[in-house]
């Protein structure tokens, strides 16, 4: 079974575990609880998905310098919020 199949499998479950809680106890934080172990969970497959076919795709690649350009990306994108949100 592919790690995709699995994630959607268990992010099902704990949402359907999830709105179970809320309607027959009224705990409306393990909704929230059960989405973001969830969101966690996606992240650390994809994260795992990219470096992966990274490796694939772009053979003979320095990993500290893609770790670098993408930080850099992000960075350059928060400061263009950041003025954008002052003017």
């Amino acid at each position: 079974m592919g790690s995709h199949v699995l994630g959607e499998f268990i992010t099902s479950i704990a949402a359907i575990e999830g709105l179970l809680a809320v309607k027959f106890w009224n705990i409306s934080y393990v909704d929230a609880a059960a989405a973001l172990i969830s969101s966690l969970v996606i992240l650390k497959w994809s994260f795992g998905i990219l470096k992966s076919s990274g490796k694939e795709l772009i053979p003979f690649y320095d990993w500290q310098l893609c770790r670098f350009m993408l930080w850099s990306l992000i960075e350059k994108c928060i400061r263009r919020r950041k003025v954008k949100s002052i003017q």
